[in-house]
């Protein structure tokens, strides 16, 4: 049997692995093809395509892409995205202005109420969260709640990654902080613009309930 799997992120994002080292392990256990679906950023997909090159294993140039939906954030990715494409690259870096104006409001949050976490922490291992890291083209890493989550954890804060997103990362959560508006409609007209294929990340995580789940769907489509 041929297995795949079309939503896997890398150190360009909130992954473990860096997209080298993502694309080895697919082959290594055996997937014929993998989408390497960064959350907001393609900066880690030429050198995951560079790093498939040799192998007997597809790389899909792909993304994750956050907006909300009736208040409520929801991830859409693109697979078989041109990755070059400049309305796509205009978007992405606009987000990722969004992205940092929120990263910085929710650290500000967090050290009003005594939590030590600093920038420096959430820029380990090249983590992107400065301006001058941001705008000066594609940042090598975007900064995610899991960064936080990781930070709380290296302080001692919480015993897991698991326990600080229901502590305090979820959308209910006190330090939870949501960005500004980036519609649907808006990501899937860039989606298609790059030659992308949408579709709904995790949708059960969201809690609509499945008409408003199928409603959701039937949008995307």
């Amino acid at each position: 049997m041929k297995l795949i799997d079309l939503h896997v992120h890398s150190t360009a994002s909130d992954g473990s692995l860096t997209p080298t080292e993502v694309v080895n392990r697919a082959a290594g256990l055996g997937l014929t093809a993998m989408a390497l679906t960064d959350h907001d950023t393609v900066s880690g997909i030429d050198e995951a395509l560079k790093a498939a090159k040799d192998l007997d294993m597809e790389v899909i140039p792909g993304i994750e892409v956050s907006c909300i939906y009736k208040e409520k954030e929801i991830h859409i990715l693109g697979l078989y995205i041109d990755h070059t494409n400049p309305e796509l690259l205009s978007f992405l870096k606009e987000a990722s202005r969004k992205r940092y104006d929120r990263n910085m409001e929710m650290l500000a949050a967090f050290n009003k109420d005594g939590f030590e976490i600093t920038e420096e922490d959430l820029r380990k291992d090249g983590f992107a969260l400065t301006e001058e890291d941001l705008f000066c083209g594609n940042p090598k890493t975007i900064v995610t709640r899991a960064h936080f989550a990781r930070a709380l954890l290296k302080h001692g804060y919480v015993t897991s990654v698991d326990q600080a997103f229901k502590k305090y990362l979820n959308p209910d959560r006190p330090y939870y902080r949501s960005r500004e508006l980036i519609t649907p409609e808006e990501v899937l007209t860039v989606l298609l613009g790059a030659g992308g294929f949408p579709v709904l990340a995790h949708p059960l995580l969201y809690k609509l309930g499945w008409a408003e789940t199928e409603a959701l769907i039937a949008m995307l489509t």
